[in-house]
């Protein structure tokens, strides 16, 4: 099969697309369909990972071979991609700006180590990007912009900043990910909608768990019904061989979620697996406490007992992952998650930027009480597992024809929130409240079958 052209036969037949493609949208009335192309990487880490920003942005995306002009509104060509004309306006990252222009001066020196991987630059995330991408390892070019560095290869990487919060820089590069959509999508007068990630009203989410060493010293708070889908309560071996039959019927009565909870190491899981999933009835979910020995094994060996969902911390901190497995050889789904340590002075400022999902684990009451507190939306490990895997199968289609926008929703998650940022004015056909401002408005969509309008300013 013939390569496509590149370096400049390959800016003439680009353009040569981009006006047929202008003149596709006259015919057609508009995109049937404003997705978000992303061409296929060689590598599977990186496929990971930008499979993971996506979903965590919200925005309509499909994996493809090639771009298609009536179907993708934009197009990103991640690290290792294959070789595809840019018929539409790209993001071209790291690795993959030496195959799409390799005559770029920036590319043949090599000025920023970062495209080949070594260094995951933090940029100010407050500042939007103007049209020199001020401050930002990004540049304009021929319609495009180009990324320099590895963007998807850097994102697992932990962030370091002062003496609290490690968090993967995903939450950074989604974020930046997002602010270079945004541009594009501004720029070509296009309307990006995505999937907000937590409920309507909330910008954060705190999965939270309580340890329990006692069973004794909680029975208070397993009683309370106003704790019910906020806190896991995790049971160690101690708790559970300790605990009086009163007390253990108290954890099977609970309308609380109940954990497992291990220290270190993985010694009489089965059995304390066993009896807390009998007490509650089906399975239940277990978290590790900075584990001994290797991370990828030690979750192997938690999934061969088919949890509703895996919490794990490393010794480092920085790795913290939750997710409902399937079948054993599957790869489960995972959050990205923010860890926190236990105490409110330490929270970053801002909290409830980025989307973040934080985890926190409290040992005592008047702890737990303090993060109810917040605003924030609280959940246990349950329900945010189950929201997630709602929104993510929650279908959005968009139809867009210059004058009019359509947007049909198939909502499984209840208070799903769909953010659409335009550079055109929107009035909607139908009473409806939407909130936000010119340039950014927010609808919520009731769970199942939905379709808004919007005439275009």
């Amino acid at each position: 099969m013939r390569e496509p052209p590149v370096g400049r036969g390959f800016k003439s037949h680009r353009s040569h697309l981009r006006n047929n493609y202008f003149y596709l949208l006259i015919i057609f009335h508009g995109v049937p369909a404003l997705r978000v192309a992303v061409i296929s990487s060689e590598d599977s880490d990186v496929r990971a990972s930008y499979r993971m920003l996506l979903n965590i942005i919200g925005v309509p995306w499909e994996e493809a071979e090639e771009i298609d002009p009536t179907e993708h509104l934009l197009a990103i060509i991640p690290e290792e991609a294959k070789l595809t004309p840019l018929v539409v306006p790209s993001i071209v990252i790291g690795s993959s700006l030496q195959r799409y222009f390799p005559e770029s001066r920036r590319v043949a020196d090599r000025a920023d180590v970062g495209i080949a991987g070594i260094k995951a630059p933090v940029y100010n995330i407050y500042s939007a990007p103007g049209d020199k991408f001020e401050g930002l390892p990004a540049s304009f070019h021929e319609g495009n912009i180009l990324v320099w560095f590895d963007l998807f290869r850097g994102a697992f990487k932990p962030l370091k900043d002062g003496s609290y919060s490690l968090f993967p820089l995903i939450y950074v590069y989604s974020r930046l990910l997002l602010k270079l959509m945004s541009y594009l999508c501004r720029r070509e007068r296009f309307p990006l909608v995505r999937k907000m990630r937590w409920p309507h009203g909330f910008q954060c989410c705190i999965s939270l768990g309580m340890e329990v060493r006692d069973i004794g010293k909680v029975r208070y708070l397993l009683e309370r019904r106003q704790l019910a889908g906020k806190v896991t309560m995790l049971v160690n071996r101690e708790a559970c061989e300790n605990a009086s039959s009163k007390d253990l019927e108290r954890v099977s009565s609970s309308l609380m979620n109940v954990g497992v909870l291990l220290e270190r190491d993985l010694e009489g899981v089965e059995r304390l697996y066993d009896r807390i999933s009998y007490l509650r009835g089906g399975k239940v979910g277990i978290r590790v406490n900075r584990p001994l020995g290797n991370f990828h094994r030690i979750r192997e060996n938690l999934l061969s007992l088919k949890p509703l969902y895996t919490s794990v911390s490393t010794i480092e901190g920085d790795i913290l992952s939750m997710g409902s497995p399937g079948p054993v050889a599957e790869q489960p789904r995972e959050i990205p998650v923010a860890l926190v340590e236990e105490s409110i002075s330490t929270f970053p400022a801002d909290l409830c930027s980025m989307e973040r999902c934080f985890p926190i684990v409290v040992r005592n009451r008047d702890f737990l009480m303090s993060i109810l507190s917040l605003n924030c939306w609280i959940s246990d490990f349950e329900g945010l597992l189950s929201w997630s895997e709602a929104r993510e199968l929650s279908s959005v289609d968009i139809k867009y024809s210059g004058r009019e926008l359509e947007i049909e929703s198939s909502s499984r998650a209840d208070g799903l929130v769909l953010e659409i940022i335009s550079s055109r004015e929107l009035f909607p056909k139908e009473k409806m409240r939407i909130e936000g401002e010119k340039g950014r408005y927010l609808v919520r969509v009731p769970a199942g079958r939905s379709k808004i309008g919007f005439s275009v300013g």
